[in-house]
């Protein structure tokens, strides 16, 4: 992979109070990027949370780490389709 790094999310927003300390437990999340040209849902863990944002972990498709802060609406602990029938 070249540098520099490729470019985070769109929706990467840092929450008005970091917390300096890890909440204590990993949760296996799948977050929600949004890039110029593509939307992508990728499994993910938690490192720290507010009452807004997640501090998301996950690792890009070359296998490189990659961290950004999002809005609580971006990540889910469980993506459910209703089917038909």
């Amino acid at each position: 992979m070249g540098y520099p790094p490729p470019a985070g999310p769109l929706n990467a927003t840092e929450p008005n109070h970091v917390p300096l300390r890890p909440n204590g437990r990993t949760v296996h999340i799948v977050a929600r990027l949004v890039y110029p040209d593509r939307e992508e849902w990728r499994p993910a863990q938690t490192c720290r949370w507010t009452d807004t944002h997640v501090l998301a972990q996950w690792w890009r498709d070359d296998g490189t780490e990659d961290l950004c802060w999002l809005a609580v609406a971006d990540v889910r602990r469980v993506i459910a389709v209703e089917r038909e029938g």
